[in-house]
């Protein structure tokens, strides 16, 4: 596993405890009283780490894709905000 691998599987396990959260009603770290708000909060996050994702695979030739570097780094800042829990790298961390 890649630590890009590693990146995306960190911000999608926050994703799914955030949608469980407001699944169940209770209040995820950043609102208390906003389901609907919530809900497209996730969802949002998670259609950008697809993009994420897609931006990182090799172009049509095998090359590296030139948008990989911007795609650490949004994934990166989405990270940020789970900084705090124990799966959280450092090596994370935006210079």
């Amino acid at each position: 596993m890649t630590v890009d691998d590693e990146l995306v599987r960190f911000v999608e396990e926050r994703l799914d405890e955030d949608e469980e959260r407001v699944r169940r009603g209770q209040p995820v770290p950043w609102t208390t009283e906003m389901t609907e708000r919530a809900y497209r909060e996730v969802g949002a996050k998670r259609k950008i780490v697809i993009l994420c994702k897609v931006a990182q695979e090799p172009d049509a030739f095998g090359r590296p894709n030139i948008r990989r570097g911007v795609a650490r780094r949004i994934l990166k800042e989405i990270a940020a905000v789970y900084a705090d829990h124990p799966d959280y790298s450092p090596a994370w961390r935006s210079a």
